[in-house]
């Protein structure tokens, strides 16, 4: 196997008051970087105080928040997508890519490239779904992942 060199990112993950953003901030004034935010919540145009979004720091540029309405479905596949043309684009100015915030998930799938599934939810199998966990427990939606899907219950917190 050949050894790639892979463009550099920074990830900076943790939960909510732990200075992800204080960190994210000093390091993009020290390496030349711009900021990607990797929080699900700070995607949604005017939830500012509730998700502690940070104000444009001087100097600094910022991606990914504010990109659509609250009322409107943003999915990880399309956060994943906008996140990698945004570290492209960042890594083309020559600059170095930030990836920061409190959503593992929207991380991983960008730092991990995963390959989502074109194929999105529907209501119909998401109610059915939360059915089956009222009616018979997150056990039997356990055993049911593990019968349809065995490689991602190795790797899902099957408590959440």
């Amino acid at each position: 196997m050949k050894n790639m060199l892979l463009p550099p990112l920074i990830v900076i993950v943790g939960p909510t008051g732990s200075g992800k953003s204080d960190l994210a901030v000093k390091l993009a004034r020290q390496f030349n970087g711009e900021l990607v935010s990797a929080d699900s919540r700070q995607v949604y145009i005017g939830m500012d105080i509730a998700t502690n979004k940070l104000a444009p720091p001087r100097g600094v540029k910022q991606w990914l928040t504010d990109v659509t309405a609250p009322n409107r479905r943003y999915s990880l596949a399309q956060y994943q997508k906008a996140a990698l043309k945004v570290i492209k684009a960042i890594h083309s100015r020559g600059k170095l890519p930030i990836l920061v915030g409190g959503t593992g998930l929207y991380a991983d799938a960008v730092a991990e490239n995963w390959q989502i599934p074109r194929a999105g939810a529907t209501r119909n199998i998401r109610r059915q779904l939360e059915n089956d966990l009222t009616k018979n427990g997150l056990a039997a939606l356990v055993r049911r992942l593990r019968h349809l899907d065995p490689q991602s219950a190795k790797v899902i917190d099957l408590k959440n």
